[in-house]
């Protein structure tokens, strides 16, 4: 709901009919841009933290065989 810019918007379901409808009002401007959420600041830290982390040492063969 909050992604939409109507000022009379309600949300309701209809008889015969399966779902949910936004109904606004006939006077109310149809052209209106819809409302862009804002990226998220939270997931764009952990990306990053994520990114910067230092990564460990692959385990493998070693490359100098031990005697």
């Amino acid at each position: 709901m909050a992604m939409l810019p109507f000022q009379t918007l309600s949300l309701s379901g209809l008889e015969g009919r399966k779902g949910t409808f936004a109904l606004i009002s006939k006077d109310e401007d149809r052209f209106q841009k819809l409302v862009l959420r804002r990226p998220s600041v939270r997931k764009k830290l952990q990306e990053q933290t994520a990114a910067d982390a230092p990564k460990p040492p692959a385990k493998g063969r070693p490359k100098d065989p031990e005697r």
